[in-house]
């Protein structure tokens, strides 16, 4: 027990417990200043690396051979969870059991305006004609921009700020193709489908030029029937 404020210029083996009572310090010119092993010191189960730069995690928890429980559990006096990284990987945030690799669990919301409600909120400074936040889903590890995506892109740059929310998907093979804007709802609720100004409230518009033939599906608007036997579809004719 270390009831002043030490400091540590050279090795320190602890074979029990420590406990300080006051400010410990690790003066040391060495890339590792703090290590915790298992009780063989074989493994490592902590390492705070101090040299700057490095290629070294600045904080690396290493998880025991026969590690069982969490690798991560950080939570206030009351035992309720903030943060918590299961043995499997899982990160929870306001929960203790995370079935997905990021679960995320707010308190009970009464609140029913949009916009109060607690959960996650993605935010970058941007200005007129920027993506701000992105949501960026990928199939496969080696797509470079995913596969497809949900952002905003910002219409105004004063105090109360708007934006435009667009889905993008990629159509592309290449890992270094990116996904492309299929729809648009702008800052009003204008939907638009091939288009990023819809002046109406649904607006599409086709790409080309080539109209289709009487009888077949069109690029517009089309209603099928669930055996796909045929359908109605609504587009434009030149006459």
């Amino acid at each position: 027990v270390f009831d002043t404020a030490p400091t540590f210029s050279s090795t320190i083996t602890v074979t029990g417990a420590a406990q300080f009572n006051s400010t410990a310090t690790v003066a040391t010119t060495s890339a590792t200043a703090f290590r915790v092993q298992d009780s063989g010191g074989a493994n490592t189960i902590l390492t705070v690396d101090t040299t700057a730069p490095s290629t070294a995690s600045g904080l690396e928890i290493t998880g025991g051979a026969s590690q069982s429980g969490d690798l991560l559990l950080i939570q206030n006096s009351a035992a309720s969870p903030f943060v918590k990284v299961t043995n499997t990987g899982n990160v929870g945030i306001g929960t203790t059991g995370p079935s997905k690799r990021l679960h995320i669990v707010t308190e009970e919301s009464t609140v029913t305006t949009i916009g109060d409600a607690p959960g996650l909120r993605l935010e970058t400074r941007t200005t007129p004609g920027e993506t701000g936040g992105e949501v960026l889903f990928s199939g496969y590890f080696g797509q470079t921009y995913g596969t497809a995506a949900i952002g905003i892109i910002q219409t105004d740059n004063v105090a109360n700020e708007a934006s435009d929310l667009y889905f993008a998907t990629k159509v592309g093979t290449l890992a270094g193709d990116r996904p492309l804007e299929r729809m648009r709802i702008t800052k009003d609720g204008n939907v638009g489908i091939g288009t990023t100004g819809p002046t109406g409230k649904l607006q599409v518009v086709m790409a080309g030029t080539t109209l289709p033939a009487l009888g077949t599906l069109s690029s517009g608007v089309n209603f099928m029937r669930p055996d796909s036997a045929s359908a109605l579809s609504i587009g434009y004719l030149d006459v």
